[in-house]
């Protein structure tokens, strides 16, 4: 699926988390460009790519069961800009017909109609997309259900032996000595479902 996200605040993202059907060898390779995914669909020069990893799910599994993907490459959204995001989940090996990102469609809702929206982002519907990279473009509107986890830049929160001694972008101003242990980071979720 390809979808636009607009940011409200500037945010790092740290997991995706989606449904997605089993069983089997599948391949999950997440993208992101500024700007619309609209005109860059089958333009793989327009995407950077920021998570690739394959998955084993067992035969047990239930379908549409919840896969968090732990983001390790740094993906900054800015505040005030839009960005297309897309989510391929590809078939490993032939045989693995059943790998896909669950996705829904709603017949009353198009392209770019809000999906979700917030204090920190809204979602758009998007593109469903087929198995094959940056091609197989869906004809109507697909929503990712699923979250996007980030932090917040002003939500940090800053600690000195288990104290709080601020918030917001980090400045130290005193000379420290002894050990201490700092909590940098708040973490919020946009949920969904």
């Amino acid at each position: 699926i390809m979808f636009d996200v607009y940011f409200n605040e500037t945010v790092k993202l740290k997991k995706i988390r989606y449904h997605k059907e089993c069983v089997g060898l599948s391949k999950n390779r997440f993208y992101y460009k500024n700007g619309s995914y609209s005109g860059s669909e089958l333009m793989a020069g327009d995407w950077t790519e920021f998570y690739n990893t394959t998955t084993l799910l067992a035969a047990s599994c239930t379908q549409g069961d919840t896969i968090t993907a732990t983001i390790s490459n740094e993906v900054i959204f800015e505040q005030g800009k839009t960005y297309g995001l897309y989510l391929a989940i590809q078939a490993a090996t032939p045989t693995n017909a059943l790998n896909a990102l669950y996705t829904s469609n709603d017949p009353t809702k198009g392209f770019r109609d809000t999906l979700i929206s917030n204090d920190l982002m809204t979602i758009y519907h998007g593109r469903g997309t087929s198995d094959f990279l940056f091609d197989g473009l869906s004809a109507f509107s697909r929503q990712f259900e699923g979250e996007l986890v980030v932090s917040r830049y002003d939500s940090i929160e800053w600690y000195e032996n288990g104290n709080l001694i601020g918030t917001g972008s980090p400045s130290v101003t005193k000379t420290m000595t002894g050990d201490y242990t700092f909590v940098a980071e708040k973490y919020l979720a946009c949920l969904l479902y």
